[in-house]
């Protein structure tokens, strides 16, 4: 991970694609990875990678991409 991604600031309430970031949420996983509680517009709730926001690998819950790619 890059210094550059590191510095990456959130708020709560922020916006990526169409998650809302709620706040952090502590994961004891092997790489110690920064996640994320988030909810999407549709209202279903996730903990997401702090990264996959940032990067974009995740826009929108399982639900609203299945209704985008019908």
């Amino acid at each position: 991970m890059n210094k550059k991604f590191k510095d990456c600031k959130w708020e709560v309430g922020e916006k990526f694609g169409r998650w809302i970031i709620v706040g952090p949420v502590k994961i004891n996983d092997a790489i110690l990875r920064p996640y994320m509680m988030c909810k999407c517009e549709c209202g279903d709730e996730k903990i997401i990678r702090k990264y996959d926001l940032f990067s974009g690998a995740s826009t929108r819950c399982k639900g609203c991409y299945d209704k985008a790619s019908k």
